[in-house]
């Protein structure tokens, strides 16, 4: 039957009892064939599930679990340690059930908290699907507090085992979503079911693994090694910033079978910063790992502010498959868009393919400024073609000790194209190349349509069948190549009416000083000859011209005493009292 319950607040505790179960139920049972019924919670003030307390409407058997509503002012969910128990919010189909799991709806008007071992989850084990889960509150934590024992977070997955698929998660909030410290949501697949779409919709949002090595943080929907379904897709949406730190990720891939989802990020400001761990990717990906079905997704990241990648950060596309049919493989696109994007201390967009599959293709939009620093936007691959990369914006696009490259490593494979449309492009110590190493094989077609152009040093090398090796901090090392050394070089087109791109001296539209010479100073005593900017307009039109000064100065025809002639300019001319008027050298005083 269905279960209601109305109260102030509520508490559910096991206080560590192990031997039975301590919470709020209404379940289909091992051996029975009726269904579970729903369970109904309100409470005006909070709810506490904790140390092994549960609410759960599941099924163990051919019945179908109920469906679990909470409606609650605020909510902690906290195993406290608890390793025996599980603790939180559950709607499963059990191992050895047939029957579907149950949809849960939790809304909190206060603050959601699911911490320490805590869970809110609806999976299946068995041949029926897990049900959908949508959580609503003010604002959401979920974090580990370094529990490795049980997972922390909100589930709807396809475990092990299992032939049913996973349900949705909605997740949405007004406030900020924090999953920090081993804390994750996750409607992935373990089995041969499909994952299902997952969808976060949120005010602001920080994943940070705050040095957690042992627990995966973030949000994952993925299709796990063993099993044979579909990861899903990822939709995350924030109305304030993305912040992903230190270890944190957003990630959709595929590990087995199954194809990896789409991955789509729209946010304000979007910062991306592994802030030097070393330990784990730190980022927005989609990935088809080695002995995968090699099918990644897109990846799609905006931001209506800046995007900034930085210390190791990156958004990218990866792919380490080895498959019998490489054509087969759909190619997929990194999309990044934002009116201002920054990449700095080894950040990097990229589309990577270590195995035989062609690398993914780039597509960068920006408003007033891309900028990169000690870092790159890059497609590699090893033995299939490389990626395209497209970069489109109405500012200038600044490369510094960057790269820009398509480039194949391997024994077969076509370098990819790369188009660049900017207002303007500037380079110091950087390189654009779109090189193949492999036999028979083409570089990639390179099509730079840009304004102006300004290579540091005035020096920048078009062409070569030899591809030229990165060498950051060389000062005037500027490359753009399409080499391919034992096949056929790619084309190399840029289009910029302003700079001379080979780095040679450019006419200046104005005309020259006539000099006739170096100019000499009227007040040297000594030989020789100097550059002297004098008087109120500079140098004299020429530099034997005298050197003039208004108003003219009356003075008496014998210089004062002390003053030598030559400080003064002759001839003088008489004036009508018989005085002679000099005009004079502004070396005199």
């Amino acid at each position: 039957g269905a279960v209601t319950v109305s109260a102030g607040s509520i508490i559910i505790d096991s206080q560590g009892n192990t031997y039975l179960p301590t919470g709020i139920f209404s379940e289909a049972k091992s051996g029975s064939s009726g269904n579970a019924g729903t369970i109904n919670i309100t409470a005006a003030g909070n709810l506490l599930v904790v140390n092994g307390g549960s609410i759960s409407s599941s099924t163990f058997s051919s019945g179908n679990a109920g469906t679990l509503t909470v409606s609650i002012g605020g909510i902690i969910i906290d195993s406290q340690g608890n390793t025996q128990s599980p603790t939180g919010i559950f709607n499963d189909a059990v191992a050895g059930s047939s029957g579907n799991a149950g949809t849960i709806n939790v809304t909190a008007t206060g603050n959601l908290s699911v911490l320490n071992g805590g869970e809110i989850n609806s999976s299946t084990f068995a041949k029926g699907n897990a049900g959908a889960v949508t959580v609503s509150a003010g604002s959401i934590i979920i974090d580990s507090q370094g529990n490795t024992y049980l997972p922390t977070g909100i589930f709807s997955e396809a475990k092990s085992g299992s032939s049913g698929n996973a349900g949705t998660i909605n997740i949405t909030a007004a406030g900020n979503l924090l999953v920090v410290n081993g804390g994750s949501i996750s409607s992935s697949t373990f089995s041969s079911g499909n994952a299902g779409t997952l969808t976060v919709s949120i005010g602001g949002i920080i994943i940070d693994s705050q040095g957690n090595t042992q627990s995966p943080t973030g949000i994952f929907n993925d299709a796990v090694a063993g099993s044979s379904g579909n990861a899903g897709t990822i939709n995350v949406t924030a109305t304030g910033n993305l912040s992903v730190l230190n270890g944190g990720e957003i990630n959709s891939s595929t590990f087995a079978k199954g194809n990896a989802g789409a991955v789509t990020v729209s946010a304000g400001s979007i910062i991306i910063d592994s802030q030097g761990n070393t330990h784990l990717p730190t980022g927005i990906f989609s990935e088809a790992f080695s002995g995968s079905s090699g099918q990644t997704g897109n990846v799609v990241v905006r931001g209506t502010g800046a995007i900034t990648l930085s210390n190791g950060g990156e958004l990218s596309i990866k792919n380490s498959a080895r498959v019998d049919a490489p054509g087969s493989i759909v190619p997929t696109l990194l999309t990044v868009r934002a009116p201002q994007i920054s990449l700095s201390h080894g950040g990097q967009i990229t589309a990577a393919s270590s195995g035989n599959i062609a690398a993914s293709n780039i597509q960068v939009d920006f408003g007033s400024r891309l900028s990169l620093a000690d870092s790159a936007i890059t497609t590699t691959a090893q033995d299939g073609d490389g990626g395209a990369i497209r970069i489109t914006g109405s500012g200038v696009l600044s490369l510094h000790n960057a790269q820009i490259t398509t480039s194949v490593a391997g024994l077969s494979g076509n370098g990819g194209d790369i188009n660049v449309r900017a207002n303007a492009l500037v380079m110091d110590t950087s390189f654009i190349q779109a090189n193949t190493a492999a036999a028979n094989a083409s570089g990639g077609k390179v099509n730079i349509d840009i304004d102006a152009l300004v290579p540091s040093g005035s020096t920048l090398f078009v062409g070569g069948a030899a591809p030229f090796t990165f060498a950051p901090r060389v000062f005037g090392f500027n490359v753009i190549q399409a080499a391919a050394p034992t096949g056929v070089s790619g084309t190399i087109q840029i289009s910029t009416p302003v700079l001379d791109i080979i780095g040679s001296i450019s006419a200046l539209p104005t005309e020259f000083l006539d000099s006739g010479g170096l100019g000499r100073s009227p007040c040297a005593i000594v030989g020789g000859s100097s550059l002297s900017q004098v008087g109120r307009g500079g140098m004299p039109p020429r530099a034997g011209d005298l050197l003039w000064i208004d108003p003219a100065i009356e003075v008496p025809a014998t210089p004062p005493t002390g003053v030598p002639r030559s400080g003064m300019v002759a001839p003088p001319y008489r004036t009508a009292g018989g005085n002679a008027r000099f005009k004079t050298n502004p070396c005199w005083s």
